[in-house]
């Protein structure tokens, strides 16, 4: 189980997604060392802008030769079936208390009992091509960078990692295509001052969020309502294939209570299973890309709780 944090001002709201399907405990020294040792070549390649004509000649021989192509798509298939393995390992490991970390741990906090996700609804292709263009539009007006800039980078990542990606339907090929957009962002934040980055990213994440939940109401929401927004926001993923199941947990009343009077910070939990950005998340954080990760859920969390 995979665990992400969202924290705002004091007293704060934090947002703990669990991704029940996929995903394990990216805090395993051991998944780590793994995972990165298979997305190493995707990481170590070098660029002809920085490494010169060695570079270039490097570059080629990596990207076009039917060595290497089969080489990386092989380190992304292999990346990929290692993390389903890794997580039903965990799933099986929590079900049966195995370990006695685990098992400590259960007795302090006991994992739910969770019934099999629901089947994925079909892929609505057309809404996602509008999430990516909204995501396209944040990331330009927060950066300030040009649109032919990023569409170059774009092109580049693209023609870079295209034949190591397996797209055998409509689900491989939005997983490419998330990947792209997202590691392009990163790459070109990379030359931004380091001052910036922080706020690029909130209003990035804040900009993406506000599309997923919708026109704003007229008035400032009690925290209740923005909780609805948010489970609603992510019904909506759901119904268009980009998760199979999002659960959100119900806060605790005397700590929704002592939250309101500025006492302590509000915890709350939602469950994801079959998050269509899990992937390109592992891909781009294991090659060193950490500013802005696709998290759509996230990112609609941001944005309900902004001003909460």
């Amino acid at each position: 189980i995979g665990i992400a944090f969202l924290s705002l001002p004091v007293p704060s709201i934090h947002l703990n997604t669990l991704v029940n399907t996929q995903k394990s405990d990216s805090s395993s020294p051991c998944r780590r060392a793994l995972l990165f040792s298979l997305s190493s070549s995707l990481a170590l390649l070098p660029s002809p802008s920085q490494a010169g004509e060695l570079g270039s000649k490097v570059n080629a021989m990596v990207t076009k030769s039917d060595l290497g192509v089969s080489v990386r798509r092989d380190v992304v298939a292999g990346a990929q079936f290692m993390d389903k393995l890794d997580g039903r390992w965990e799933r099986f490991s929590d079900k049966n208390g195995l370990g006695s970390a685990r098992k400590r741990q259960n007795k302090a906090q006991p994992f739910p009992e969770m019934e099999p996700p629901p089947p994925l609804k079909e892929l609505d292709a057309r809404y996602l091509k509008e999430v990516l263009e909204v995501s396209d539009r944040a990331f330009l007006a927060a950066s300030g960078l040009s649109p032919d800039k990023l569409d170059q980078e774009k092109t580049r990542v693209s023609s870079l990692t295209a034949k190591t990606f397996p797209r055998n339907g409509p689900r491989d090929t939005a997983v490419f295509d998330i990947y792209v957009h997202y590691r392009s962002y990163n790459e070109l934040a990379s030359s931004l001052p380091p001052s910036s980055l922080l706020p690029l990213r909130t209003s990035f994440e804040t900009s993406v969020g506000a599309y997923f939940l919708g026109p704003s109401p007229l008035s400032p929401s009690a925290l209740p309502s923005s909780l609805s927004r948010l489970e609603s926001a992510a019904s909506s993923l759901t119904s268009r294939g980009l998760l199979s199941r999002c659960t959100l947990s119900s806060p605790d009343p005397d700590l929704l209570s002592d939250y309101l009077e500025g006492v302590r910070d509000l915890t709350f939990t939602a469950t994801l299973d079959d998050d269509i950005t899990l992937t390109p998340q592992i891909l781009i954080q294991e090659q060193g890309l950490k500013l802005i990760i696709p998290d759509f859920v996230k990112f609609a969390a941001r944005a309900a709780l902004k001003d909460k």
